[in-house]
């Protein structure tokens, strides 16, 4: 925003040093400051004794209207497309770290098939499970099961409620 700043206030330079005896609304270099940011936002484009420029005058104003349009409009344009190209990047990369096994079909398909896949292999319900889980984190003398619990969580889709129940004795 330094730039855009920058470039703002020497256009509002220009404008005062060039226009300033014969357009009321550049008189003063805070009016013109004021007359940009209407400008800027399309209140005008035209000032109001615009029209009573003479010969150089009139070429010089238009000069001074469409470059101040132009400049600000493309670096404000830059900023914008910079903020959204920056905001891509970001979320790509951040796609790209995400890793899925399968489609997004196969995975809501697997999402709605794994309560009947549960019942049918009489395995214990997810919030049982989380709970025996969070209670031998929290047992100081379970740490060590723990860890074997996790490293034997390889679970396929193939495991038997026998071979599972063995995991969790608790539920056998």
């Amino acid at each position: 925003f330094v730039l855009f700043g920058l470039l703002f206030c020497m256009l509002a330079f220009m404008a005062h040093w060039m226009l300033g005896t014969r357009i009321g609304e550049f008189q003063t270099f805070g009016k013109t400051i004021e007359s940009q940011a209407r400008m800027l936002f399309g209140e005008f484009i035209y000032a109001q004794h615009a029209q009573e420029l003479e010969g150089m005058m009139v070429m010089m104003y238009w000069l001074y209207a469409f470059t101040f349009l132009l400049v600000v409009y493309f670096t404000l344009l830059n900023f914008f497309l910079a903020i959204i190209v920056e905001s891509f990047t970001d979320v790509k990369r951040e796609e790209s770290m995400n890793v899925a096994e399968q489609s997004f079909a196969a995975d809501c398909i697997d999402a709605l098939m794994a309560g009947s896949r549960r019942r049918l292999r009489h395995w214990p319900a997810y919030v049982d499970v989380l709970k025996t889980l969070n209670k031998c984190q929290a047992d100081k003398e379970a740490t060590g099961e723990l860890k074997v619990l996790q490293k034997q969580s390889d679970v396929s889709d193939k495991m038997t409620a026998r071979q599972f129940a063995a995991m969790f004795p608790q539920f056998s």
